[in-house]
């Protein structure tokens, strides 16, 4: 659908050929004279006109709907060119997959907690009578990995292997001045075709913990405190033995992703602003541990997504917009999306592409659509 802007541009184009096509209609030496002086500025108007629409962004084609009624889509990703999510399905959690020749449910459980995708290969962390297990599918037949994974919360599928955090309970109750007897969060592994799990090495984090990716042989762990404000803190933990180094931290719930090929980037508060509740920046994670930023000025609360070499920003509103990060001496560009739709994850299909709802799909039944970001 055409924007205002665009609309505008295109009836002013008409008026304008219009005019000169009038113009054109007069003999040489019964034009007026006031009719050649405006001949100039039609031509300095056309030539504005073709630069403005020149600047415009690039418009995306028009979603194509992949999915008809769905409900609750949680955990959207993509790998092997084609879309996973969660939905809700007469009282079980359904694991979908489309890649555009249909919708394939992959497994449905009572209760899922975290999937994870790569290649062609899924994991989750399933919940069943209060009992959590680590299950994954890599051809047509779910299988259970680990049978018992009583306080697994989030996992991560890599190269065929399998991680996940579980928390080890306190050694004392009541102690929160020394970590090192507390709560304490444990990585664990184990292959997809199985055998018996290992231990990655554990953290001295009793919060949330997200298991992002795989940053060469380290795993990249994103850990949020709660309390008055919350903070995150960032972690690389060796996948071959050493111990986890905690290279960065930031006020607040902080996201962060790792791209395909190994790199990571991480949101914190906006450095300039007066309430990091409001702004968000991000930053790159260097191989030696070390961040550089990259983007500020980017609204708070947003998900970091990696598709084709692009980085994009999706912010934490209500409806949701979709930016492209800017750098040190830019501001973020905000990207149009089509009207009447909102984003809800970004993925690389052929390209990168955006998961869309209808605007007025914030809860119930609803249809799903993508749509090919230009590139």
């Amino acid at each position: 659908m055409p924007s205002s802007l665009e609309i505008a541009l295109q009836a002013f184009t008409y008026r304008l050929l219009q005019g000169v096509h009038t113009l054109d209609s007069f003999k040489p030496r019964t034009l007026p004279s006031s009719k050649i002086r405006i001949l100039p500025g039609l031509v300095a108007a056309a030539a504005l006109l073709f630069a403005l629409y020149g600047l415009m962004p690039a418009r995306m084609a028009m979603p194509r709907q992949i999915a008809d009624r769905v409900t609750g889509v949680r955990c959207a990703q993509s790998a092997d060119g084609a879309w996973y999510w969660l939905e809700q399905r007469g009282g079980q959690c359904a694991i979908v997959k489309t890649d555009g020749r249909g919708n394939t449910v992959i497994a449905t459980e009572p209760a899922i907690l975290d999937l994870s995708v790569d290649q062609s290969q899924s994991a989750w962390i399933a919940l069943s009578v209060g009992q959590a297990s680590i299950r994954s599918c890599a051809g047509s037949t779910p299988t259970t990995l680990c049978p018992a994974a009583p306080t697994a919360r989030s996992l991560c599928l890599r190269n065929g292997i399998v991680y996940w955090a579980e928390q080890q309970p306190e050694m004392l109750s009541g102690i929160q001045a020394l970590p090192s007897i507390g709560i304490q969060t444990v990585i664990k592994a184990i292959s997809v075709s199985g055998g018996s799990s290992s231990t990655v090495g554990s953290l001295l984090e009793a919060g949330d913990v997200k298991i992002v990716g795989l940053s060469g042989d380290k795993l990249v762990v994103m850990c949020t405190r709660s309390g008055m404000r919350g903070v995150s803190a960032l972690y690389l933990m060796p996948t071959k033995g050493g111990e986890p180094a905690r290279v960065a931290a930031a006020v607040g719930t902080q996201h962060a992703t790792v791209t395909r090929h190994g790199k990571a980037y991480y949101t914190t508060a906006g450095r300039d602003t007066s309430n990091p509740a409001l702004l968000a920046a991000i930053n790159a994670l260097n191989a030696d541990g070390s961040s550089s930023p990259l983007s500020d000025w980017l609204p708070a609360n947003g998900e970091i997504y990696a598709a084709n070499n692009q980085l994009l920003y999706l912010d934490g509103s209500v409806y949701p917009a979709l930016w492209k990060p800017g750098s040190e001496r830019s501001l973020p560009e905000k990207l149009t999306v089509p009207a009447g739709y909102t984003p809800l994850a970004v993925g690389d299909i052929g390209g990168p592409k955006v998961l869309l709802r209808p605007d007025f799909a914030i809860s119930g039944t609803y249809p799903l659509y993508e749509v090919r970001l230009p590139e």
